[in-house]
């Protein structure tokens, strides 16, 4: 169902920062395409963590602190 949506269109229409996090390990995204999608982003920033692509599961505190930082720094 979300092959539906595909971010490459959304993310360049996306008005605040854009974080793209990437785990190191991941076998279903490829860096490139990470980059890739962090760099249509009026405003995008990208960011590598150790771990597959559940890094988001199994290692919260891989991109908490990321996220974190990035709240920090907007007005």
């Amino acid at each position: 169902m979300h092959l539906a949506d595909a971010l490459e269109d959304v993310v360049p229409q996306v008005s605040v920062p854009v974080l793209v996090v990437h785990g190191d390990q991941d076998r279903l995204c490829t860096e490139q395409w990470a980059r890739q999608l962090s760099e249509l982003a009026p405003d995008g920033r990208f960011r590598s963590v150790p771990g597959a692509h559940s890094f988001v599961w199994t290692a919260p505190s891989a991109w908490s602190e990321l996220i974190e930082r990035l709240a920090r720094g907007l007005p």
